[in-house]
């Protein structure tokens, strides 16, 4: 996908503060339990909700996004519990 990018999340962060388009996430647990990773419409855990993601203990999740998940003011990542790391690929400010 031209224009995106590939990053490793291990810890909650404001990912923009602008228009962002995600393509792929792949999450992996760290062994300990099931792994949730929570996106927020926004830049911090006090924005609109867009949804969890989760995998099983001893699991990898994948989802493609077809068309595109587009956010409008930003995107705020929440690391949850047992994430060893979620990969996102995604470009700010495209569609």
């Amino acid at each position: 996908m031209e224009g995106f990018t590939w990053l490793r999340i291990t810890e909650s962060q404001k990912l923009s503060s602008s228009h962002v388009c995600v393509g792929e996430l792949v999450l992996t647990d760290d062994g300990n339990g099931d792994a949730d990773v929570t996106f927020y419409d926004g830049v911090s855990d006090d924005d609109p909700v867009i949804f969890t993601f989760k995998t099983a203990k001893l699991a990898t999740n994948s989802v493609i996004f077809q068309p595109y998940l587009v956010t409008e003011r930003g995107l705020y990542i929440k690391v949850g519990s047992n994430v060893n790391e979620l990969l996102i690929l995604f470009s700010v400010g495209t569609e």
